[in-house]
Order: C-alpha cells, then sequence, then structure tokens
C-alpha cells in the first residue's frame, strides 16, 4: 500500500553529496492512548539540512485503515510517508501496523518532543529516530509495505528504487521480533518486544545502496501477521 506523494523525475535528478544516516533514539509506551507525547528525544547533533526520520509501531486492535493521523518534531509536522495496519480478515486479536514519517528540522536543538496522534486509542506504541544531513535537500525516493500473514516460519522483502550512496530505513511491527534473521545487509538497530507475544518492534537501516531495483528484507520470520515499510532517500 503506496500512500502521500513520490518526487518527479526531475527533482530526482538532483542530488548532493551521500546523505549520513545516524539512529538516534527509540521510545516505547505501554499505556493506552490516543495521543503519545515522547519527551526529550535525541535527534543527533544540529547540522545544516538536519531530516529526522521515525519509525512508528503500534497495535492495530481495530483494525483500521491508516489510523495514524499526524506526527510533530518540535511542534513541526512530519510528512506520513506511508503506513500500514493489519487487514481486518486476519482475526488476530493483537493487529500489529507500522508507519515511516520524515522531516526537515532546522531547529538547533538536539532534543526535542515527538508527539503522535492516532484516530483511535492503541493499546501500546514505540517508535524509533534517525537522523540524515548531507548539507543539501534530501529527497524521498521510493517506499513500499508488505503484509505477511503465515502461521510458521515464512519471510518477508521489499524492493525498492535506490540511488546510488543513497540509505533505506526499514521497519517492522510483529509480536516477539527476537525470533527473525537474516536480514544483511540491514543493520538492526533495535528489536524490542513492547509487551511480549503482543507487539513487538525493529528497526533496521543501511548507507551507501546501489542504483535500481534493491530488495530488502528478513529470510525467516516466523510468526504471523507481521507488517512492514521500508523507504529509500538521497
Amino acid at each position: 500500500m503506496r500512500r502521500n506523494w513520490f518526487p518527479p523525475a526531475a527533482a530526482r535528478l538532483r542530488y548532493g553529496p551521500p546523505p549520513t544516516l545516524t539512529y538516534t533514539d527509540y521510545r516505547e509506551r505501554g499505556s493506552d492512548r490516543t495521543v503519545y507525547t515522547n519527551l526529550a528525544c535525541d535527534l543527533g547533533a544540529q547540522q545544516d539540512r538536519r531530516y529526522i526520520v521515525i519509525a512508528v509501531h503500534w497495535d492495530d486492535n481495530t483494525s483500521q485503515d491508516n489510523p495514524l493521523l499526524s506526527v510533530t518534531v518540535g511542534g513541526v509536522p512530519a510528512t506520513i510517508i506511508g503506513e500500514l495496519g493489519s487487514p481486518a480478515s486476519s482475526g488476530d486479536r493483537y493487529d500489529p501496523a507500522v508507519a515511516l514519517c520524515f522531516v526537515e528540522y532546522d531547529n538547533a536543538n538536539t532534543t526535542a518532543d515527538i508527539e503522535m496522534t492516532f484516530t483511535y486509542q492503541c493499546a501500546r506504541m514505540a517508535m524509533g529516530v534517525w537522523q540524515m544531513h548531507n548539507g543539501h535537500e534530501i529527497e524521498l525516493i521510493d517506499f513500499d509495505t508488505e503484509y505477511l500473514q503465515v502461521t510458521h516460519a515464512g519471510s518477508s522483502s521489499i524492493t525498492l528504487d535506490t540511488i546510488e550512496g543513497g540509505v533505506v530505513v526499514y521497519a517492522q511491527t510483529l509480536r516477539d521480533p527476537a525470533t527473525t534473521s537474516g536480514y544483511s545487509p540491514l543493520t538492526r538497530r533495535y528489536d524490542d518486544s513492547v509487551d511480549t507475544g503482543k507487539l513487538g518492534a525493529e528497526g533496521l537501516d543501511v548507507s551507501g545502496t546501489p542504483s535500481g531495483a534493491t530488495t530488502y528484507g528478513y529470510s525467516t520470520i516466523p510468526q504471523e501477521n507481521t507488517t512492514g515499510i521500508a523507504a529509500s532517500f538521497r
């Protein structure tokens, strides 16, 4: 499922130096809320043309479509690149959902509150934070999502258009993330059970992408109802 925007072909021809991608923070909340405010999140060092990427994981326990209304970083609205919840037909009480967002954040602060608002009260939530910068504009090149409904071991992969020297951020929401494997060349930055057997969160990334269609994912995910999203930037 794709959502929001894709840069025009003319804009994709103009790139600065390869961006630096740095994982900076992870938060989780086990409480039931419609609005989650994560205080003083680490954004990394102040940089010219700094971009913040946020992966959001939550329990889509009502199986609604696109329930994430907004994400702000220090009060600045972020673009919701895409999001995916488990379909209502999954028949599972705990439905993992995931989203990726990004925003240019020029404030000199190295920390900021990150707030996310949903259309309904979630049972639990987690998020990962990255910083990208290269002193120039950084563009979204491509993104895609995947839903995996299996009862035994399966695999998950997403194929993206990538530009040489770019970066990819990949996020998955599942039940118990420590059981996944085979995700090279991605580096796993967090691997957390927010609520064991109900919500798990994984965030991964890779820098120095090649040009062309590139596939990223896991060779083994022995769980059911797994949602994933990946985005490439340059």
